[in-house]
């Protein structure tokens, strides 16, 4: 009974990868493994990042593939919720030592799941979340709330810019897809307080010694009499973890069409989706609707300019990004199975000081530098957040250094800092008290 169980796992591995099998004609790499959190593995966001980080990772750090023996490291793509722990007995089955596993759906039990399942001498990669005090997961947190915030500014600058601003109004919108302050409202929260930042210092700039972190970043483009704001429908905060305004209720693509149709109804300048695939879906609303000229997109986790350039190559003001690659790197470098492999080792510390990674411990905010090449299982590290620039976006790389100056991590960290010590209290129906208390410590930073 045994062998049939193996021999039936075994099968479905082959067949939830069976396109990379038999495109490549090679097998996968599957002492590293990823299990999706039920959505497809190239989905443009988290998922088909830590696939390229896992892919990156052999070739590159560890150098097993530097021939392409393998198709790439294995994976999993449960077709829902319920089957995600069916995704780590399929991982351990296939020969994992490392699992991969991108996004919220894996925390709590799953995640106790994935650890049982690869046993003490295995590492779980926990993507957006921490470790929740298990001993093999290295947990991987992303400023996220930052980079929400830089591409709102951004968002506002190049609407100014490009003079697309309506009645001296630029409107943003955003959506998330289902309610999850670590993972979803912290773009969202970031993102809205640009708003009320932008109009704070932008109505003061005529104040005898005001503070005014804008003017460099604006330059010679006017923004003196111009308001930002949110949309009609998001002037109130969400009623319920299924405010239509708000969520769309799902990750999966094809289900945010409804909740991006009420959007665009609505002509903001630009929209900042925050549920994995269904930027396609807003993308493709907008697109039906004649309104490529009028509303931009603000992509997350990602480089989404980049991702959609084939079909939109103009849409993309910029992304809110979680270094998902470059942290989910480190961490398999740091894993129980690869930190004592001297090339590893060797690797890994040149591709962290050439990228000028900067990731800290969540415990003790000391950088993770000199803990490179030991073990960091039951550690969870943090990543500062960023935006994408140049190439297909509309922002450019001068103007993102500049925002990114004028509101550096030491201004955004008393904000971020406040963020994440209330983030689990926060409900859905304090999104706006989110933006408020983030704006506020904003504000207290530039007074201090």
């Amino acid at each position: 009974m045994k062998k049939l169980i193996s021999g039936l796992l075994a099968f479905t591995v082959i067949a939830s990868s069976a396109s990379n099998v038999v495109a490549c004609g090679a097998k996968s790499f599957n002492d590293i493994f990823l299990v999706t959190d039920a959505g497809r593995i190239s989905d443009k966001s988290f998922n088909e990042s830590g696939k390229n980080a896992g892919d990156y990772f052999i070739k590159e750090i560890l150098e097993v593939n530097k021939n392409n023996t393998y198709a790439g490291i294995g994976f999993n793509e449960p077709h829902n919720e319920t089957e995600i722990p069916d995704g780590y007995n399929i991982a351990k089955e296939s020969g994992a030592k490392v699992a991969i596993l991108p996004g919220f759906h894996h925390a709590g039990d799953n995640l106790k799941s994935a650890s049982s399942a690869l046993g003490e001498n295995g590492t779980e990669i926990f993507i957006d979340g921490r470790n929740e005090g298990l001993n093999t997961v290295i947990g991987l947190l992303y400023k996220a709330d930052m980079s929400g915030f830089y591409a709102g500014i951004a968002a506002i600058y190049q609407t100014i810019k490009d003079n697309k601003e309506v009645n001296k109004t630029v409107k943003l919108a955003t959506f998330g897809g289902q309610t999850n302050y670590i993972a979803v409202e912290l773009f969202m929260v970031g993102f809205l307080a640009a708003i009320d930042v932008f109009n704070y210092y932008s109505e003061n700039i005529d104040t005898k010694d005001a503070v005014d972190p804008l003017k460099d970043i604006f330059g010679d483009v006017v923004y003196k009499g111009i308001k930002a704001d949110r949309i009609s429908s998001q002037k109130s905060a969400p009623t319920s973890d299924t405010d239509a305004n708000w969520y769309s209720n799902s990750f999966l693509a094809g289900e945010g069409s409804a909740i991006s149709e009420k959007i665009v109804a609505e002509n903001p300048n630009v929209v900042m989706p925050v549920a994995g695939p269904q930027t396609a879906d807003l993308l493709g609303v907008i697109k039906t609707r004649n309104k490529l000229d009028t509303i931009k997109v603000v992509g997350v986790d990602t480089n989404q300019a980049e991702a959609y350039s084939s079909s939109y190559s103009n849409s993309f003001i910029t992304s809110a990004e979680k270094n998902i690659k470059d942290s989910t790197v480190v961490a398999l470098a740091s894993s129980k199975e690869y930190y004592n492999n001297e090339t590893v080792t060797s690797n890994i510390k040149k591709y962290y000081d050439d990228n000028k990674l900067s990731m800290t411990f969540d415990d003790n905010e000391k950088d993770i530098k000199d803990s490179l090449g030991t073990n960091l299982s039951g550690k969870t590290i943090w990543t500062p957040g960023d935006i994408s620039q140049d190439g297909n976006n509309l922002l450019t790389s001068d103007i993102a250094s500049k925002i990114k100056t004028s509101f550096s991590v030491d201004k955004l960290k008393l904000a971020s800092n406040n963020y994440f010590k209330n983030q689990s209290t926060y409900k859905s129906v304090d999104l706006l008290k989110a933006v408020e208390d983030y704006t506020n410590k904003i504000k207290e930073s530039f007074a201090s």
